[in-house]
């Protein structure tokens, strides 16, 4: 794989802040799966914020057209990755002549591996949230929309 630089990567905007506006919340209401940290989000917040679920049946093309959509449309997000586990935040998008790569921190993984992560064999068992400000939480329904994905919660594993 070609080498990539940060320079090279298309960060979704407002992504750190909206994550250190979270504080300990995505660790402590993880455990308790999308439906509450979406609630937790709202409340530590004070409302400003919002977690809107992206389900279905995941592949390469559907993960990177909703990632690239929030990056196309501009929109101050935060995509949190569901696989079973914890949520993990997604940072940028990159295209790299490998393909597209998605940025967890200093790591990038390909979008495809991402996807069947999110699917694990097991179709409705992982999404991802797009943590968004509340006047922006229609443009982010839209792109679930545009995505060929669902608004809707998921069950873990």
């Amino acid at each position: 794989m070609a080498a990539t630089t940060l320079d090279s990567v298309r960060p979704f905007p407002e992504a750190s802040t909206i994550l250190a506006d979270l504080g300990d919340t995505l660790s402590a209401a993880a455990g308790g799966g999308p439906f509450a940290l979406a609630r937790a989000v709202r409340g530590v917040s004070a409302e400003r914020l919002r977690a809107v679920p992206a389900a279905g049946l995941w592949d390469a093309a559907r993960l990177f057209a909703l990632l690239d959509g929030v990056h196309a449309r501009g929109l101050s997000c935060l995509p949190l990755l569901d696989a079973g586990g914890a949520f993990i935040p997604l940072y940028g998008l990159l295209a790299d002549p490998a393909g597209a790569l998605v940025v967890e921190g200093e790591r990038r993984r390909p979008v495809a591996e991402v996807a069947a992560e999110l699917d694990g064999g097991r179709p409705g068992t992982g999404g991802v949230l797009l943590v968004v400000p509340a006047p922006v939480q229609q443009t982010a329904r839209a792109l679930v929309h545009a995505a060929d994905l669902r608004m809707q919660w998921w069950s873990r594993p």
